[in-house]
């Protein structure tokens, strides 16, 4: 509910209260009472509050907590449970990540069953690559048996085959950075970022959640008014309808005030509709244990706090408190340090590779003489690649990304100094108006109880006193929206610092 529509609604209800005042009347009953955060508990639209206006322990120990709501949020929240499967996938993309240095075996089989060689083969290797320098080590084994053409020597084995092992290490390419340890140390960042999301999913939910619990209570409040007014209407009818039977009264003034309680019943139904749509839209946060929204009743309405300061530092340090806390900020700075490595890895690929090879090979069995001996191979292979093209399109790509990221950043900044004064003024504003309508219904109060008693006493007209219940009813209206704009605003800086309650397990 707005605050215009909020005052509106509080002036229709003192709307037509005419005949309610009339004359004095034998019972008399204190004027309607709002609860608030004043010490009393309630802000009366008279000089004493009313006992109805107070709630009762009862009341107080089943009203519903913010607290209450913010730890459903955490524990069944749709939106956060969703979210949080995007860190069970940066875990998978870092097991998958991981398989990139999983062992890989090989096999090959061959049987020339025709031409003028016949032979058999069979070659198995199973390769392991390191998750440094680059390198990978290997190991195997092969059999040759039959005949081999001169040229394919080295395919032949003794009888009992041959068993090999050898090492590759990039010397220059691949060294530093290869496509498999910048895919894991990319992977590695990614639960992170995935977290960071979740925070900032909790951080937005978390203060919709206070917008749509304050505007709960603040629409209570209003069908509180709504139902003492109608109470007030309803018991004046019976003394004015003893005096109409007396004949001391017009049976005009007693249909009046008839007239004004339809009105407050229809009023009171428009406040009841606005505080069952706030429940509702309270009950997107507010869940049971099986995660389905849970409406609050009106039983569960609790009473406004009186307001605590707010302790903080200067506007600069909450700021810098706040880039420290906001999982934007550490969100962004993972990811680019993921086009870190995609940038690393593209200036290595436009290197020329150098890789030295080391392999040593021996046979077993019995055969050609010349397969007995250890067999011990070094060689360097080189890779230059005439054109850069792809390596120099992949870098450009990773800067641009960096260079995203960096504005991003740069935004991200900025928009939580900008959240961070915004909800320190809306705060100092809330306060500001709270005392200011305090003040306000304190005199207003006094204003109207002076024009009471002057009517009583045929000094004024009822059209006075009308206008200054009115005023009274008006200035409980706005230390009402004072008083949950406060409390929103307080949320609101919560959210934008990033000082959230630690999730309870």
């Amino acid at each position: 509910m707005t605050r215009m529509s909020l005052a509106l609604t509080i002036s229709l209800l003192f709307a037509g209260t005419a005949a309610a005042f009339a004359a004095p009347v034998s019972d008399p009953k204190p004027v309607v009472a709002v609860p608030s955060g004043s010490p009393s508990g309630s802000t009366s639209l008279s000089a004493a509050p009313s006992s109805s206006s107070v709630a009762s322990s009862a009341s107080v120990a089943k009203a519903l907590s913010f607290s209450e709501v913010t730890t459903s949020v955490d524990k069944h929240h749709p939106l956060l449970a969703a979210v949080k499967q995007d860190v069970v996938i940066a875990e998978g993309e870092k097991l998958s990540a991981k398989g990139g240095f999983d062992p890989i075996w090989r096999s090959r089989a061959t049987w020339e069953l025709l031409g003028y060689y016949s032979s058999k083969r069979l070659d198995t290797v199973v390769t392991q690559p390191l998750p440094v320098l680059g390198a990978s080590v290997f190991g195997g084994y092969k059999l040759g048996l039959g005949t081999f053409a001169s040229y394919d020597g080295k395919s032949q084995t003794l009888d009992l085959g041959e068993i090999r092992g050898g090492l590759v290490l990039p010397l220059y390419r691949d060294s530093a950075i290869d496509s498999r340890r910048a895919a894991l140390f990319a992977a590695e960042l990614s639960p992170k970022i995935a977290e960071a999301g979740v925070a900032v999913q909790r951080l937005e939910l978390h203060r919709s959640a206070a917008i749509r619990y304050w505007n709960w209570v603040e629409a209570g409040q209003v069908v509180t008014v709504a139902k003492e007014l109608l109470a007030l209407a309803e018991d004046r009818d019976a003394a004015l309808g003893a005096r109409v039977l007396k004949g001391d009264l017009a049976k005009i003034e007693q249909e009046d005030n008839q007239r004004a309680i339809l009105g407050r019943k229809a009023t009171l139904i428009s406040t009841e509709r606005s505080l069952a749509a706030a429940a509702i839209e309270l009950s997107m946060f507010l869940r049971d244990q099986n995660g389905k929204p849970r409406v609050p009743s009106a039983a569960e309405l609790p009473l406004f706090a009186e307001p605590k300061p707010l302790v903080v530092g200067t506007v600069e340090e909450e700021v810098k408190k706040a880039i420290a806390r906001r999982p934007e900020i550490l969100r962004i700075e993972e990811q680019k340090k993921q086009v870190g490595y995609e940038q690393d890895l593209a200036k290595n690929a436009g290197k020329p590779a150098l890789d030295f090879q080391i392999v040593a090979a021996k046979d077993f069995g019995s055969g050609i003489p010349q397969l007995y001996p250890t067999q011990l191979e070094i060689g360097l292979v080189i890779d230059i690649p005439l054109l850069a093209r792809g390596p120099d399109g992949k870098a450009a790509q990773a800067a641009a990304k960096a260079a995203k990221l960096d504005y991003q950043l740069t935004f991200a900044r900025d928009r939580i100094g900008a959240d961070v004064r915004d909800a320190l003024s809306l705060e100092e504003t809330a306060r500001a108006r709270l005392a200011l309508a305090r003040s306000e219904l304190a005199l207003a109060r006094k204003l109207a109880a002076a024009e009471r008693d002057a009517f009583f006493l045929g000094q004024s007209t009822l059209l006075l006193v009308n206008l200054r219940e009115t005023a009274v009813a008006e200035a409980a209206a706005r230390e009402i929206v004072a008083l949950a704009d406060r409390e929103r605003a307080v949320a609101v800086f919560r959210a934008v610092t990033g000082e959230l309650p630690k999730v309870t397990p």
